[in-house]
């Protein structure tokens, strides 16, 4: 196992600017995938989830989006604390997660997880989702098939939740403005 205690990874991720923190947490996430079996590193985030430091809850929910394609229980996990947890930082790391796990499965192969997510009854997850693909076009997937990301996106325009909705609407901008044509589609 690691050795390392929370407190080590908490005094370490601190130092780490509040600015622009997700690039940084995903370094030190991709670093520890590579020196660690998966299952440690899967054991560590379970270990810092419930961390106190924000930075350090943050890079358990990245941890766990590199591990869900091994490790099932990782892409559970990672849903439900980052849903529950009252920071917008860990909602965002949600976002980086998911994609870490799409991008590591393959897109064709986890559409229907996409549209679980999109239509979990968290807005915090159906944000994360869509936040975490922008822009959707730059992913391979989407970019041969940027139609199933409009389907996708319309779905959430008209959300209950206006976090939910604004990032929709944003999202599919995006998709329109690569792809103007479907814009007249609709």
């Amino acid at each position: 196992m690691f050795g390392v205690q929370e407190q080590s990874v908490a005094s370490l991720v601190e130092i780490v600017p509040t600015s622009n923190i997700l690039p940084t947490l995903l370094r030190v996430a991709e670093t520890t995938l590579e020196r660690y079996p998966v299952a440690d590193v899967f054991a560590l985030a379970q270990g810092l989830v419930h961390s106190k430091v924000v930075q350090v809850r943050m890079l358990a929910i990245t941890l766990l989006g590199l591990t869900a394609d091994q490790i099932v229980d990782a892409k559970t996990m990672m849903r439900k604390m980052a849903a529950n947890d009252d920071s917008e930082l860990v909602h965002d790391a949600l976002g980086v997660a998911f994609e870490l796990y799409c991008s590591r499965v393959g897109y064709a192969y986890v559409q229907s997880e996409i549209a679980e997510w999109l239509t979990d009854r968290s807005p915090i997850v159906r944000r994360a989702v869509i936040e975490g693909l922008r822009v959707w076009t730059d992913r391979p997937y989407f970019d041969l098939w940027p139609e199933e990301a409009v389907a996708y996106l319309q779905w959430l325009v008209d959300d209950d939740d206006d976090h939910v909705a604004q990032s929709a609407h944003d999202a599919l901008n995006e998709v329109y403005d690569s792809y103007p044509h479907l814009r007249l589609e609709v």
